[in-house]
């Protein structure tokens, strides 16, 4: 999956991301005050002239394995989701992400195909070796939604139940996990939230698929893209 994408004229947004965001949202879903900064956000997500997510042809690399479940199922009781879609690796492109593009979030069953984090021109590329599967239930609608995810890495299973926040003009969802409790929380698989910490993701959405980008303080821009079911 590897591919330098299409390297044309580019608008970087600052760290915040709120401004270029909104100048997207003017395209999309109509256009508005540029948000306030969101704490924390660092990276940037860039627009292409080019067809956005168009990549090469992917080389030859092995397939992913993931290793089954080793031990009980941390937090179990939390929902009763499988992760049985197919095992994904991370794939590191040296390019610079793509801007989110909003949408219609639509309620159903998601399933992980692919994981590309964005080293930027000139970055690391390839496979990271870090083998996941992943599913997740989406409900709700209008702006409030709950997201019933498993996650399987490292031989380790994980559920998690969180509670997520649409702010469409933004193209933004603020994800808070709400099981395991806060007090018993650590970090959830994959370097989601802790229970009770909001984590934002920025999203681009249709009827069957869903791409979620997450800026850290530091390093690549993370993109999760989900088909549903």
């Amino acid at each position: 999956m590897r591919g330098a994408m299409g390297r044309g004229r580019r608008a970087a947004l600052t760290a915040a991301v709120a401004a270029g965001l909104v100048a997207a949202a003017g395209a999309g879903c109509g256009g508005g005050a540029a948000p306030a900064s969101d704490a924390g956000d660092a990276g940037s997500i860039v627009e292409d002239d080019a067809a956005v997510g168009e990549m090469d042809a992917a080389p030859d690399w092995p397939p992913s394995i993931c290793p089954a479940a080793s031990g009980d199922i941390q937090n179990a009781a939390c929902n009763d989701q499988v992760p049985d879609g197919p095992c994904i690796d991370q794939i590191r492109v040296d390019d610079s992400a793509p801007a989110p593009a909003g949408g219609t979030l639509v309620a159903g069953v998601y399933d992980l195909v692919e994981r590309i984090a964005y080293t930027s021109p000139g970055g690391a590329v390839g496979p990271a070796g870090a083998p996941k599967q992943e599913t997740f239930a989406l409900a709700g609608s209008g702006v409030d939604f709950t997201i019933s995810s498993a996650a399987l890495s490292a031989a380790t299973a994980t559920r998690q139940v969180a509670a997520a926040v649409l702010a469409s003009a933004q193209f933004k969802l603020t994800v808070t996990a709400t099981c395991p409790a806060p007090a018993d929380a650590g970090t959830s698989d994959g370097g989601g939230p802790a229970a009770g910490a909001p984590a934002v993701y920025y999203y681009t959405a249709s009827e069957a698929t869903l791409t979620l980008y997450r800026i850290g303080a530091a390093g690549p821009v993370q993109a999760d893209r989900y088909v549903r079911r």
